[in-house]
């Protein structure tokens, strides 16, 4: 996996426009804060800067990452949010697989719902609330990392720290790549 991310950066890095961009890095950490931690060691280093890594440790242990089983309601109300008039622009600057990805885009995003699961012994526990983009035989993975951007962009941009460190840098956003919400 380590390979992988490095690789990915140096892609994103070998693309002009990308060059010299802040890249705003979440990693998901439910299920293993040790790769969480090891992911932010290796894309914080000197070689892909400037770099900032969203992270979100609900129990404060300093960890790196967030974790997105509690956040998966407002993902679903943001991506509601930004889709109005069921439009999307999709734009795949690095990848290779841009068609096959904007199909999976296209088709997770017509599977996306949000409703509530009743148990299996009636009584026995309230009704959970799912949230996916599955369908038949798929996964829901480009659809739920464009609503963990569209969420964290949106949280992120406004914490202090985010915004401190935007100062020293002497960063600025793009608008280009901020969606607003």
């Amino acid at each position: 996996m380590q390979d992988m991310v490095v690789r990915h950066f140096r892609a994103i890095r070998g693309n002009t426009k990308f060059k010299y961009s802040v890249l705003v890095v979440i990693i998901e950490a439910n299920n293993n804060a040790f790769v969480a931690d090891m992911l932010s060691r290796v894309v914080s280093t000197h070689e892909f800067q400037p770099v900032y890594v969203v992270s979100v440790d609900p129990k404060n242990m300093g960890r790196a990452g967030v974790y997105t089983t509690t956040q998966k309601p407002l993902y679903a109300e943001h991506l509601q949010r930004a889709f109005p008039f069921n439009v999307v622009l999709y734009k795949d600057f690095i990848s290779k697989a841009s068609e096959s990805n904007k199909r999976k885009m296209k088709q997770q995003l017509l599977n996306f719902r949000r409703y509530l699961k009743p148990p299996a012994v009636p009584g026995s526990a309230p009704p959970r609330e799912i949230i996916s983009g599955k369908g038949h035989n798929m996964e829901d993975d480009v659809v739920m990392c464009y609503a963990m951007y569209l969420y964290w962009s949106y949280f992120i941009i406004r914490q202090e720290d985010f915004i401190e460190t935007m100062r020293k840098h002497r960063w600025s956003l793009n608008p280009e790549f901020v969606v607003p919400l």
